[in-house]
């Protein structure tokens, strides 16, 4: 992969540049002190058809190259980093469903995120394990039909609107790829069996 930029690039690194200076930089003071979800400035990504770029055009999206990716990251960030995050979080959140979900999952979701309809995110405590996520360790199982799912005793504080829950286990007694979907909050009880994702189960509350 070359880190040169091409003409094509370039265009789009100025057509950011501006974006960014009248859309995005104005609000970012306003936001960092209200600690609030930059909503005006993801709105304007959202018609600037920015949630896209990281998914396949198969799935509705651009299908961006990871510069072209990165160019947009940055150029964001230089005005307000919380709304380049807003950006990313969607991606990473997908990259399960990206890997190893079935093709409904992929065609229920991905064209949904890349309109920017919906996000996906997830969550990560540092309590044990630092920022080395595959060192998170489980303490409680669930019986979900004949899989078993670990769940991490941790609290989850201010879901609200989850829509979907992803989890990679590598070191657990069984290791698995789990892509959880949920409705308002993740909720109670048992998940039921949705599918398969790759060796693990998909489970719906």
């Amino acid at each position: 992969m070359s880190f040169d930029l091409n003409n094509e690039q370039r265009a789009f690194r100025d057509v950011m540049r501006g974006f960014v200076d009248e859309r995005i930089a104005p609000h970012a003071a306003h936001y960092d002190r209200e600690q609030i979800f930059p909503q005006k400035s993801f709105d304007a990504c959202v018609e600037m058809d920015l949630p896209s770029l990281s998914v396949p055009e198969a799935y509705g999206g651009a299908g961006a190259d990871m510069v072209t990716q990165a160019i947009m990251a940055e150029e964001i960030a230089r005005g307000c980093a919380s709304t380049s995050v807003t950006m990313l979080i969607s991606k990473l959140g997908m990259l399960p469903v990206m890997n190893f979900a079935s093709e409904e999952i992929k065609h229920e979701y991905l064209p949904r995120i890349a309109t920017g309809e919906i996000q996906a995110s997830y969550c990560l405590s540092e309590a044990d394990a630092g920022s080395d996520v595959a060192a998170m360790r489980g303490s409680r199982w669930r019986r979900l039909r004949l899989e078993w799912l670990e769940v991490l005793d941790y609290e989850l504080r201010g879901l609200g609107h989850v829509h979907g829950l992803c989890e990679h286990k590598p070191r657990s007694p069984h290791p698995r790829h789990h892509v959880l979907l949920g409705g308002e909050g993740l909720g109670g009880g048992v998940p039921e069996a949705r599918g398969q994702v790759g060796s693990s189960s998909v489970a719906h509350w």
